[in-house]
């Protein structure tokens, strides 16, 4: 509730992502690991939960979208 702007939540889920983006040890081998971080901002992305709750599982899926597509080129 404290934000005051998107480039602090941008700044915010990088960190986020950044301690997520590391690789684990199994039985000899290396597995990576990741996230993707949707957000959505009242009122300016929806004025209800549900409404919310969507545009940040949007947002969360184009971010999985573009590190897939990263990871191919």
């Amino acid at each position: 509730p404290s934000v005051d702007n998107l480039k602090t939540l941008d700044i915010i889920s990088s960190a986020i992502s950044s301690e997520f983006e590391q690789h684990i040890e199994y039985n000899g081998t290396q597995i990576p690991t990741s996230i993707s971080i949707g957000f959505s901002v009242f009122p300016d992305d929806g004025d209800s939960l549900e409404a919310l709750i969507k545009r940040a599982d949007e947002i969360m899926y184009e971010n999985k979208r573009s590190k897939k597509s990263l990871v191919r080129c």
